[in-house]
């Protein structure tokens, strides 16, 4: 096993050309996952530390020529020591399935012998985070051997504009052609060009949130075969207007399945639009929409719908088991009866001023219910709404601190719970009669008794005197 590291230190070794600094990898069992700052990649033994992980995390520095070596030649100097061919065979021997560069400014140098080794370890994913590729103007050499990565995730990157260049090709064929998971985020992407996204064959997931995206940023008549096997896309964060031309640009996508359009500008009433997808998951939260007639998928199960502007909800999509409208400006519940599969509902925050038992007694598989900060109307005309939250109690899950009444202003802020709507309250008139009524009665019974025993009095007196 020490021979296996060795290999792999004198591979990070020469890569980094990094001054020596003495520093301390940190395993975290947990994870398997080992951290080490670059200049930690000096030091022996402290690179030991890392033996068992999983996923290894280079933070802080630089990877590449040193500005001091600059004859310095990566792969010359492994192959005059022999060791690179040895180091790409016991490469596959190592536990390391995800490669982590943090605060990291990677040189080709460092990179073109990486990936020549990809193929024969057990290297799956390569994540950047808040770094830069560097372009010293070496070409990228690569073996023959296919690539083998499925994961690449790049948060807040910058790449070198010769990447992007068309004799790059090999590069971006050889790079995306196995690639199932992509995430682009935070790094300025504005249009997705055909010559790239033609490479992506085997892509199943694409997270290209907070970026630079609009209305016409994918063309896929010119990509008929791409994104074949797409299933997930996450485009939150993004500068979409037209929701008709994001429909329509998509609508190709028959594999389709969970969409996150969230946190764009739909302000603007869109024109209908036809999804032929059948969604599990559908975003449309934070969009500012006003209504969502006509646009929604036929087919979804989970839809989230929360903080818009919506007031109203009257689509009943096939399917539906998850229904997020917390957070818009609805003064009546959806039409919950044809949501049968209905599961998990929420519908806080908005202008309801009633929810009870009878909105969802046909939902036999209703699990968990939101619907607190609403504008309850607390009244004897609502008692059987409001005992009807006290019965809910068990499904919702924000019970009792968010359930105020809203109406009248004598009982406003008043929680549900707390209510005192008792029988003699709520009917005044009712009882006042029955009092009344039962008054008289006794009345009438104490007048009626008094009356029988004057009149026995005198009969019981009159008898006495004939006799006398």
């Amino acid at each position: 096993m020490p021979i296996i590291h060795l290999t792999l230190v004198l591979f990070l070794l020469y890569g980094s050309r990094t001054l020596l600094v003495k520093g301390v990898c940190v395993f975290h069992e947990k994870g398997s996952h080992c951290t080490c700052q670059a200049e930690d990649l000096l030091d022996l033994m402290g690179l030991f530390t890392c033996a068992q992980a999983e996923v290894f995390e280079i933070q802080n520095g630089y990877l590449g020529i040193s500005p001091h070596s600059d004859e310095f030649d990566f792969l010359s100097t492994f192959g005059r020591q022999g060791d690179f061919r040895q180091m790409m065979d016991m490469l596959k021997m190592l536990p390391v399935n995800k490669i982590i560069f943090k605060h990291i400014t990677v040189s080709n140098v460092f990179l073109s012998p990486l990936l020549a080794v990809l193929p024969n370890t057990n290297i799956r994913e390569i994540v950047l985070i808040n770094s830069t590729v560097e372009d010293n103007q070496k070409p990228i050499v690569l073996l023959l051997s296919s690539s083998l990565l499925t994961s690449v995730t790049v948060v807040n990157g910058s790449l070198p504009s010769s990447y992007l260049l068309p004799n790059s090709s090999y590069l971006h064929s050889w790079v995306m052609s196995s690639i199932k998971k992509a995430v682009l985020v935070q790094s300025q992407v504005s249009q997705l060009e055909c010559r790239f996204i033609r490479h992506l064959k085997s892509l199943e997931e694409l997270d290209l949130s907070e970026n630079e995206l609009s209305d016409g940023f994918i063309d896929l008549t010119e990509c008929p075969d791409a994104f074949k096997k797409l299933s997930t896309l996450k485009l939150s964060h993004n500068r979409f207007q037209t929701y008709k031309d994001v429909c329509h640009s998509l609508e190709n996508l028959t594999s389709l399945v969970d969409l996150d359009l969230s946190h764009n500008d739909f302000s603007v009433p869109p024109s209908a639009c036809s999804w032929h997808q059948m969604f599990g998951v559908f975003n449309l939260s934070d969009t500012k929409l006003q209504q969502i007639q006509n646009y929604l998928p036929s087919k979804v199960e989970v839809l989230d719908l929360s903080n818009n502007n919506l007031l109203l909800f009257s689509a009943s999509p096939q399917g539906l088991r998850e229904l997020y409208l917390s957070n818009n400006g609805l003064l009546v519940l959806p039409a919950l009866h044809d949501m049968p599969n209905l599961q998990i509902l929420q519908i806080d925050g908005n202008d309801l001023t009633a929810f009870s038992e009878r909105d969802i007694e046909n939902l036999e598989q209703l699990q968990a219910v939101t619907a607190g900060r609403n504008s309850y109307h607390c009244d004897c005309s609502s008692k059987d709404t409001t005992d009807s939250l006290v019965k809910m109690s068990s499904i919702l899950k924000d019970w009792p601190d968010d359930y105020v009444c809203g109406s009248p202003s004598l009982r406003q802020g008043t929680h549900v719970k707390d209510l005192n709507l008792l029988f003699f309250v709520c009917h005044t008139a009712l009882v006042l009669s029955l009092i009344c009524v039962g008054s008289l009665i006794v009345i009438s019974s104490i007048a009626g008794l008094v009356c029988y025993k004057v009149r026995r009095a005198r009969k019981q007196g009159g008898g006495e005197a004939v006799m006398k």
